[in-house]
């Protein structure tokens, strides 16, 4: 490709990216705001067949627009890769729950599970390996990531099936780079996984084995992230990261006294009718100078700042807030950024200058909730590791099996799994399907009592209890305290000592 023919790609992919995140995105996740409050409601057995369509078409339309804009993406990606800490169960737990199969994971014993990188690369790279084997091939699926052997840094992602391998067009598609090959549309997916594989400085291979089996292998440099300073040791989740902070809420989460800083009218009633649903007080500040003085006159939880306001900058207005609190001698106020831009420099730039998470607008409802669920675990009082974990459990393990390594490496397992266990079993809830419910949390209760995860055990036998009773209602509830014992639960099993062996 020429120059100018490049510079041509540029400039029609950065305008196709616009169209897309100002008249489909936007507008659609407006659509999904509404619908699921309307979901929230009584409807009919005739009315909520109708919503259920609505939504899945919704969803598969907001799908479509993500991917458009990907490929956009790597078209115009001309600066570096992103570099931002993250956590490896976290992202394939995600991928593997956002397929409506069954998809197995296993990360090796020797993969750092706090890695450095481009996450949301990574992320799109398996969604597309993931989708596409889902959609082409038959099962057992299976995400694996393993050392590489191309330099100490380097990570294989293998996203493998039952099929047949793919056609020689795909595998044109995919190998060589080739957009052209085959008919229009063929391969899209394929052609992001190539594209974003070489914009991380990766390479993919295709193999098929004697049994049948299919698997695409990516490698790519990930290199493990900074220790984390001692206190720390133990959180497999960054101090502060660019997503909604980690969830911790009981049965009935704290009521919280928020203040919204919103210029627009339609996204503050949209607001104020999700934070509502939530269960939190509500006030709103429609210029920035407002907010400050509203957060200055002290009594909030937290704030919701918009970053573009009329008089003020978001971050601006932040800093003004922090500085205020700092001089009064007060407790700094958590600010929670929100925006309709959200590309990566804009995210950047708010967790850069200290805010405490960051929602993209028009926010989606479980978005918000983790958010408002992460203040609400600030506030909580500090709950006892031995309501958490019950460490007999793996003694007498251990010493059943003379083999403390063998319970280290239990441990290290459930706490890798426990991502995406969590997701799989949100997923049954969401689905309102009080069979999967039921047997997604026994499986889920019987591998925490094995682990002596009474905390979380619990948890999922009240949803188990709930779906039994055909109340998926009582279980969705129940998502966030599933949530808070989830990170308890991993907090405690790293920050655990090995098992003593068994005296000879």
């Amino acid at each position: 490709m020429t120059d100018q023919s490049s510079q041509h790609a540029y400039i029609l992919a950065t305008a196709v990216d616009r169209l897309l995140e100002q008249h489909m995105r936007l507008p659609l996740r407006s659509m999904l705001g509404s619908l699921e409050l309307l979901g929230m409601s009584e409807l009919d057995g005739e009315q909520r067949a109708a919503f259920d369509g609505l939504m899945v078409e919704a969803d598969g339309m907001a799908h479509a627009v993500e991917r458009l804009r990907s490929l956009c993406h790597v078209e115009i990606a001309d600066g570096p890769v992103a570099q931002r800490p993250f956590v490896l169960p976290e992202l394939l737990g995600a991928v593997a729950a956002g397929v409506h199969a069954e998809v197995a994971v296993k990360v090796d014993v020797d993969v750092p599970l706090r890695l450095v990188g481009d996450e949301a690369a990574l992320r799109r790279l398996l969604t597309e390996l993931v989708d596409n084997a889902v959609t082409h091939a038959c099962g057992p699926y299976l995400v694996h990531v393993s050392r590489g052997d191309g330099g100490v840094d380097e990570l294989a992602f293998s996203v493998s099936d039952g099929g047949g391998g793919l056609s020689d067009i795909e595998r044109i598609i995919l190998t060589r780079g080739r957009a052209d090959a085959g008919r229009p549309g063929d391969g899209v997916g394929l052609h992001l996984v190539r594209r974003t594989t070489v914009r991380l400085g990766g390479s993919v291979t295709d193999s098929a084995s004697a049994g049948g089996r299919h698997t695409i292998c990516v490698r790519v440099a990930v290199p493990p992230a900074d220790p984390p300073p001692a206190a720390m040791e133990a959180d497999p989740a960054p101090a502060r990261v660019d997503a909604p902070p980690p969830v911790v809420a009981g049965p009935a989460p704290r009521r919280l006294h928020v203040l919204l800083v919103e210029d627009n009218a339609v996204n503050a009633i949209l607001a104020q009718r999700q934070l509502k649903l939530l269960g939190h007080d509500l006030q709103v500040a429609t210029r920035g100078a407002d907010g400050v003085r509203c957060a200055l006159d002290g009594g909030y939880d937290v704030i919701l700042m918009d970053r573009h306001l009329p008089d003020l900058d978001g971050v601006q207005a932040a800093r003004e807030i922090w500085a205020g609190e700092a001089g009064a001698g007060r407790q700094r106020t958590p600010v929670i950024a929100m925006t309709a831009d959200a590309m990566a420099r804009n995210r950047d730039e708010c967790m850069a200058a200290g805010m405490d998470g960051f929602l993209t607008k028009p926010v989606d409802l479980e978005d918000l909730r983790a958010a408002l669920d992460g203040v609400a675990a600030s506030l909580a009082r500090a709950t006892t590791q031995d309501d958490i974990i019950d460490h007999g459990v793996l003694g007498v393990l251990a010493e059943q099996l003379n083999a403390p390594e063998m319970v280290v490496e239990l441990r290290r397992a459930f706490v890798a799994e426990l991502p995406l266990r969590r997701l799989r079993l949100q997923a049954a809830i969401r689905r309102s399907s009080p069979g999967d419910v039921f047997e997604t949390a026994e499986v889920f209760r019987a591998s925490s009592e094995t682990v002596g995860a009474r905390r979380l055990a619990g948890v999922c036998r009240q949803m188990a209890e709930a779906a039994h009773q055909g109340n998926t209602a009582q279980a969705h509830r129940l998502i966030p305290a599933l949530r808070e014992a989830c990170q308890l639960t991993s907090t405690a099993l790293n920050s655990a000592p090995a098992p003593a062996p068994a005296p000879v």
